[in-house]
């Protein structure tokens, strides 16, 4: 069997159609400007937290109030980084193997020879010149 270049980049084009296409497990990838998108889905963004106050006369328990908002405002960004790290390991999975089953279906229908054929445009000769 002769593989051209133009079969591989039409099997190239149909895959990534496909993934298009296709649904990801969780976070939702899309294309723009030709460069893929991930954006998470599952996980919770933690809701940022004031910052000290600028000014030096702020009483004690003003600051301890925020200090004491600061550790669980930490573990909240702990819990979405491992969230997402999660998802996207999750995703990219899941994409791995839908391309993996449709390049194999493909290949099978190309071996098979199960493909319709191309239309290919049908010109009739010229006549010559009399």
């Amino acid at each position: 069997m002769h593989i051209t270049s133009t079969g591989v980049l039409n099997v190239a084009l149909w895959v990534g159609l496909v993934i298009m296409a296709s649904p990801v497990h969780a976070g939702t990838l899309s294309f723009v400007n030709g460069q893929g998108v991930w954006t998470s889905t599952a996980c919770d963004m933690p809701q940022g937290v004031g910052g000290a106050p600028q000014d030096p006369e702020t009483p004690a328990d003003d600051l301890n109030a925020r200090s004491a908002g600061h550790a669980p405002y930490v573990r909240s960004v702990e819990d979405a980084m491992n969230c997402v790290a999660q998802e996207a390991e999750n995703d990219a999975q899941v994409s791995g193997q839908i391309i993996i089953q449709e390049a194999q279906m493909l290949i099978q229908k190309l071996h098979a020879g199960t493909l319709p054929a191309p239309a290919y445009a049908v010109v009739a000769p010229t006549p010559p010149a009399e």
